[in-house]
């Protein structure tokens, strides 16, 4: 008796080796539909997908955030916008100086101050951030 159920283990256990990788395949496959699965629910029960703006029903939305981006003024959008290519002169060296130098005084506090946790140093109001 003992020896039919270990010579039955022993074939399945050797089936078992020989599809490894099948098994394997399917186990990963199972886990990444498991893992999508969890976090788009994630997603939507946590509100992103109502804060997402490249949805396209929120067209309107980001058509308004860039009209008050434009009304902010010339200036602003200078400094928030700095072309990544491009060639690199003295001209535009200077340039990201000036504009690194600008945010970097922005951020500059003393942390032993109440500074560092104020509305204008985290950039929560508006008119402060700019």
């Amino acid at each position: 008796m003992f020896n039919k159920i270990k010579s039955r283990f022993l074939k399945y256990a050797n089936k078992a080796l020989k599809n490894q990788f099948a098994a394997f395949i399917t186990l990963s496959i199972v886990i990444a539909i498991s893992l999508m699965w969890l976090s788009i629910w994630l997603y939507n029960e946590s509100g992103a997908a109502q804060l997402d703006l490249s949805r396209p029903s929120y067209q309107a939305a980001r058509e308004e955030a860039a009209k008050e981006k434009t009304e902010k003024g010339k200036e602003s959008q200078t400094q928030e916008d700095f072309a990544a290519d491009g060639v690199v002169d003295e001209k535009a060296i200077k340039q990201f100086k000036e504009l690194y130098k600008s945010r970097l005084d922005k951020v500059k506090s003393d942390a032993f101050r109440a500074d560092p946790l104020s509305d204008a140093s985290l950039h929560i109001l508006d008119n402060d951030a700019e």
